[in-house]
């Protein structure tokens, strides 16, 4: 597909600020649409860039979403909730994101609240512990269930050490 097929400069300006957006980091369909449009280029050459982007796979929702959820459960482990709300924020669409957060499991999803809440709360043992514990996972978009089930865990630790450490008072090994 040509972009310049009216032959003006403008499309090749739209195209190269698009490459440009491109070669900073991955983007949207929507964002790339949006920051085009933002600069003042027309609709009908926005929508050629963007074929044109899309043609040669230099944009791709799903891909794009793949690698963010990817990134964000290593980087920032974060739960499905706020997952599906910051993509659907990026544009992309409810499908593809149902489909890629249907590929994370409940069990993915517990050991990565329970890795950041034990990091993020080291004296969980207390009420006021398990309660910033709560909060803070229910801000990072993880599930009520999630939440109860890293809550339970984390009170049963609490309880088996606490056991352990009455058995070692009384001078028992």
């Amino acid at each position: 597909m040509d972009i310049n097929h009216r032959g003006d400069k403008t499309s090749e300006k739209a195209k190269n600020y698009a490459l440009y957006l491109l070669s900073c980091r991955p983007r949207t369909r929507k964002e790339i649409k949006d920051k085009i449009t933002q600069k003042g280029f027309s609709l009908d050459i926005v929508e050629t860039v963007i074929n044109f982007l899309t043609e040669y796979n230099l944009i791709n929702d799903e891909t794009y979403a793949r690698q963010w959820v990817d990134h964000r459960c290593r980087v920032k482990p974060t739960g499905r909730k706020r997952l599906f709300i910051e993509m659907l924020q990026k544009g992309i669409s409810e499908d593809i994101i149902d489909n890629i957060l249907f590929e994370i499991s409940q069990e993915d999803e517990f050991n990565m609240a329970l890795a950041i809440a034990e990091k993020k709360y080291r004296n969980h043992s207390t009420p006021q512990g398990m309660q910033k514990i709560k909060g803070f996972l229910y801000r990072r978009g993880f599930s009520t269930d999630t939440i109860g089930e890293v809550c339970a865990f984390l009170k049963g630790l609490n309880l088996d050490s606490e056991s352990k450490n009455l058995y070692n008072i009384n001078g028992r090994n």
